[in-house]
């Protein structure tokens, strides 16, 4: 399946999902139109999300500006000398 621009896909693609929709459900007969407009609606969806999940994360003003005043941690290391054998 191939992504192309939004919400545009080939007969090739809509043909190929129905089908195995189709052979998935157990090839009923007499519902050639219901695989053909659910295999539509699965490759929109399916664009959509694409799209959605691309897209790049907006962070805002104050987010940023919370990272940015946040205190960097300090590591202390405490070297004590070893206790003298008695």
């Amino acid at each position: 399946m191939k992504a192309k621009r939004a919400r545009e896909f080939s007969h090739e693609d809509v043909s190929r999902l129905a089908f195995l929709n189709w052979e998935k459900d157990g090839c009923p007969q007499g519902h050639a139109i219901n695989y053909w407009l659910e295999a539509e609606q699965q490759l929109k969806a399916t664009w959509r999300l694409l799209v959605k999940e691309s897209a790049p994360k907006k962070r805002s003003l104050i987010s940023r500006r919370m990272v940015a005043d946040k205190p960097k941690p300090r590591i202390t290391i405490q070297i004590s000398a070893s206790p003298k054998a008695a």
